[in-house]
């Protein structure tokens, strides 16, 4: 499919697809990041800090690694909400709101 041959709905369409889809695939990677730390995962594929992990993969900074990290820690006593954000459902701002 070449983009210059697409009308204005149709590439708008497309645009709008991917963008959901590149959330929804964002979100399910912020998730996995408190299991990633637990792991210290980031040290064996041959990163020196989960920051550069996070940064590599999924272009996320070092501010939302901290919010993510710290709200999975509060999060351990609350198993439903804890599920929320690992698998993606729920974007961790929502959660941090409750």
């Amino acid at each position: 499919m070449e983009a210059s041959k697409l009308s204005d709905s149709e590439l708008y369409n497309l645009c709008k697809m991917y963008g959901g889809q590149s959330r929804a695939w964002l979100r399910k990677f912020e998730g996995l990041l408190p299991e990633v730390s637990r792991r210290r995962l980031y040290r064996r594929r041959g990163c020196t800090s989960m920051y550069q992990f996070a940064a590599q993969l999924g272009g996320i900074g070092k501010e939302k690694v901290d919010k993510i990290l710290r709200i999975a820690a509060r999060l351990q006593d609350k198993p439903e909400l804890k599920n929320l954000l690992e698998n993606g459902e729920v974007g961790w701002s929502k959660i941090e709101q409750v």
